[in-house]
């Protein structure tokens, strides 16, 4: 007999354990689950997010076009008149120069831009001229 009741002893430590092995697997498939919809919640967060970018985006080209069929409207009518030095029809030529950056040190010529108060000095009285002429 002591020897079954050795074996029932083993028997209860060997299910002890494995309750015990049952019990942390059970815990840890409770963390990996939270810690799902945890993700799951970061994800869907990211889709709205992405939503109203789109949706950002959709309604910044519908006010893109917009003001360019403002301007397109707006230009017509002002390509009726005619400037003494033609500029009028420079318009188009100016449309298809490359533009060069604003953070850009020197002019095309290779020279310093001008100050804002030099340019309204030089610029001035050409602008005078043209307007009495």
């Amino acid at each position: 007999m002591t020897q079954a009741g050795e074996t029932m002893t083993g028997i209860v430590k060997s299910v002890r354990r494995i309750a015990g092995i049952m019990s942390d697997i059970a815990a840890a498939s409770a963390e990996q689950s939270a810690g799902i919809e945890q993700i799951n919640q970061a994800v869907t967060h990211m889709d709205e997010g992405t939503q109203q970018n789109a949706a950002l985006v959709d309604e910044a080209t519908a006010s893109v076009r917009a003001l360019e069929q403002q301007a397109e409207q707006l230009v017509r009518p002002a390509a009726v008149f005619k400037l003494a030095n033609g500029a009028a029809g420079q318009r188009q030529r100016r449309r298809s120069l490359p533009s060069t950056p604003p953070d850009c040190r020197f002019t095309r010529r290779g020279r310093p831009p001008a100050s804002s108060a030099r340019t309204r000095r030089v610029l001035a009285p050409v602008a005078l001229s043209r307007l009495r002429a």
